[in-house]
């Protein structure tokens, strides 16, 4: 399994990829789950997701209740030539593992809709209070995985 957590660190609640990615790190030690952090999601991130058989995305979102969680199965979608800049959206990179390598995996991305992205670190009250469940769902979604 693969966890992706991605954002700005420096960027207010935009750090919450990596941030809940570091948290996750000691809960899974000794299971084969690999977790990693970028700042965007690129094409070279396409060899790890061709030998997961799960993977999961961790990311803040612009959205209207911050705090709130969202959860999305990504499905492969149509590659066009828009998609090859320096980042990509989930769709897109999930379809460019597909051609790269034949497979893909079961790819879910988890947000929380985050309140302010304004220069600095650290998250808001309303997506650290949000945090532990986020985690708790990742945990969840490895298990079923597992078992």
């Amino acid at each position: 399994m693969l966890i992706i957590g991605y954002g700005n660190t420096l960027r207010g609640d935009d750090g919450l990829g990596w941030i809940a990615a570091d948290s996750l790190r000691a809960r899974f030690a000794d299971r084969r789950v690999t977790i990693m952090t970028c700042q965007q999601l690129t094409m070279d991130l396409s060899e790890a997701l061709s030998r997961a058989s799960l993977a999961i995305l961790l990311d803040a979102q612009a959205g209207d209740q911050p705090g709130r969680i969202a959860r999305c199965e990504i499905a492969p979608a149509s590659v066009t030539s828009d998609s090859l800049h320096h980042h990509m959206p989930p769709q897109a990179l999930l379809d460019y593992t597909a051609a790269l390598y034949g497979r893909a995996p079961r790819m879910i991305l988890l947000t929380i809709d985050g309140l302010t992205y304004d220069f600095g670190t650290g998250l808001s009250a309303a997506v650290e209070a949000a945090l532990p469940h986020l985690l708790s769902e990742v945990e969840a979604l490895v298990q079923a995985e597992i078992a």
